[in-house]
């Protein structure tokens, strides 16, 4: 059985950056150790991230995650999560393109399909059995705590929509079962935010590829993001609609103060500014919200990353999003990523969720912008096998 180098890496980056086990006490230090793997592979790979190509959003990039570190150094406070946060944001991206000038996108992207697939089953099936993991590590699943886990399936219905041929019955089914799935486990953990986003990402994808084109338009992408960030201000006027009121009541059972967000929404701002430049460090909302008005992070995307790394900081990750978006608007295939990152975006009205995944949806659509390599490269990379595992 012969396994190539790259599906090696792969794997390595999958747990490095996309997916977190959580019931295996040792995983932190296997994660670092893939990491660093990853790290050494894609030194050899340098030439390809100065590529002319390449080179404007590798810049940009470099900038933002610069500006994540000075962050969380200058707070001190725990400056290991805003630098492993960096790292893990620049191998995806520069693994991404590797992957892209080689033309093994896809083939890799099946792989994270079924790796994701199959810990989503087994996350799945340990939550039916039991919840005696579930409470003993303190309210998270397998792979992570409600948002996780329902995210992580939502990715898996969009690689089924991604990989899904033109009148294929058989492929059909498969999306239509994983919506399914996805939509029982949003209910089964009680994840409404999942719910909507899983409605978004479907409506999104039923949608006419013309009509798509206009909507995957960088203006539209900044206007969406603007309004995801504007809502803790006009949320009031939202709320107030009757038609809003019903979906929030009625459909999802929440009161209308959705679940405290509002009481923070009035008090972040003042918070905020204290810091508004460079922030308070990356990952260190729940210390300080906690003591200052008892609330877990600003539960809300763009606001939670102006806490984190600041004004600076949030403006490069707009021009990132900007760039991504702009680069793709007429990529007709990788649009079910576009679904997916635009669900993100909408629901980080509400939620935090300009995490690591979020990054991994905006590497993915960069490389997809991207390929080009040649077919001498992807046989020269074919060759690297490892042999008799």
């Amino acid at each position: 059985m012969k396994i190539k180098i790259y599906t090696i890496f792969t794997i390595l980056l999958y747990f490095s950056v996309i997916v977190k086990v959580y019931y295996i006490n040792a995983f932190n230090i296997f994660r670092i150790l893939c990491m660093a793997l990853v790290f050494l592979f894609l030194i050899k790979q340098v030439k390809i991230f100065f590529m002319p190509k390449y080179r404007r959003i590798n810049m940009i990039l470099l900038v933002f995650l610069s500006i994540i570190v000075i962050s969380s150094v200058y707070n001190d406070m725990n400056p290991y999560r805003g630098i492993n946060f960096a790292i893990q944001i620049l191998l995806v991206f520069l693994y991404f393109e590797f992957l892209s000038e080689n033309n093994i996108i896809d083939k890799n992207l099946q792989l994270i399909k079924y790796l994701t697939l199959i810990l989503c089953i087994i996350s799945d099936a340990i939550l039916i059995v039991t919840d005696r993991f579930y409470i003993s590590s303190g309210g998270y699943y397998l792979i992570g705590n409600k948002f996780d886990l329902s995210y992580l399936h939502i990715l898996v219905f969009i690689l089924f929509l991604y990989f899904r041929r033109k009148n294929n019955s058989i492929d059909t089914i498969k999306c239509i079962l994983m919506f399914i799935l996805t939509i029982i486990i949003a209910i089964k953990v009680k994840c409404s935010t999942a719910l909507v986003g899983t409605m978004i990402v479907l409506i999104l994808n039923l949608m006419n590829k013309k009509v798509l084109q206009k909507i995957y338009n960088s203006k539209v992408a900044i206007v969406i993001l603007l309004f995801a960030f504007s809502f803790f201000i006009i949320y009031n006027v939202i709320l107030n609609n009757s038609f809003v009121q019903y979906i929030v009541k009625d459909v999802l059972n929440r009161d209308l103060s959705l679940t405290g967000r509002t009481r923070i929404y009035d008090e972040i701002i003042d918070i905020v500014d204290e810091k508004a430049l460079l922030g308070y460090g990356y990952g260190n909302s729940y210390e300080i919200l906690m003591k200052k008005i008892a609330a877990p992070n600003t539960q809300n995307g763009l606001m939670e990353s102006i806490f984190n790394y600041g004004i600076f900081g949030a403006i490069m990750l707009v021009i990132i999003y900007h760039s991504v978006v702009k680069n793709n608007t007429n990529n007709t295939k990788i649009y079910p990523f576009l679904a997916y990152l635009y669900m993100l975006v909408l629901l980080s009205m509400i939620e935090i969720t300009f995490e690591l995944l979020f990054f991994v949806i905006l590497a993915v659509i960069n490389g997809s912008g991207f390929i080009g390599g040649n077919d001498e490269k992807v046989r020269r990379i074919n060759k690297c096998d490892y042999t008799n595992i």
